[in-house]
């Protein structure tokens, strides 16, 4: 939706389809299941158990919260951060008995997926715009008094050098 507003050179929109999605995370009004990410596990439980004191990584703490110790490397599963910092398993069974938001509690950590957004999402849109702009269209409070209008924001195309 954002980059469709974007290529039409319409930066209120992109700015405002932004802010909205990070007031519905705030409000619980997105799913669950979209902001989960379905990974594949590429250790087994002994590999990750070898290496988890040193690195505890979501999706194996997901698989042990739920009280899954036995899973194959290449296995799918569909986790989420919760709002205590923990990982939980979305079973795939999940989203075939009553679909996606069965069952869902809407319990992700709304900041993380705020800051996803910010720092995985509208990254991807950093060589739209100059710094100055990229600032102000992808901002989450409101705009500065002397910060030049959305609407006087026209979409560039920087090239990034392979030194910067």
């Amino acid at each position: 939706m954002i980059s469709g507003k974007l290529l039409v050179g319409d930066i209120t929109g992109v700015h405002r389809v932004y802010l909205d999605t990070i007031a519905a995370l705030r409000r619980r009004e997105i799913a669950t299941y979209d902001v989960s990410s379905r990974v594949r596990l590429t250790k087994t439980p002994a590999e990750y158990m070898a290496t988890r004191e040193s690195r505890r990584e979501l999706p194996y703490e997901a698989m042990l919260a739920s009280g899954r110790t036995t899973w194959e490397a290449g296995d799918r599963v569909r986790v989420y951060r919760t709002a205590a910092g923990a990982g939980i398993v979305r079973d795939a069974e999940d989203d075939l008995d009553g679909g996606p938001d069965a069952g869902d509690a809407r319990d992700y950590d709304v900041e993380h997926y705020v800051r996803v957004l910010r720092d995985t999402f509208a990254q991807r849109f950093v060589r739209a715009f100059t710094p100055e702009d990229f600032a102000a269209v992808f901002a989450d409070e409101q705009l500065s008094l002397f910060a030049r209008p959305l609407s006087a924001i026209r979409p560039i195309l920087r090239v990034m050098s392979e030194h910067a």
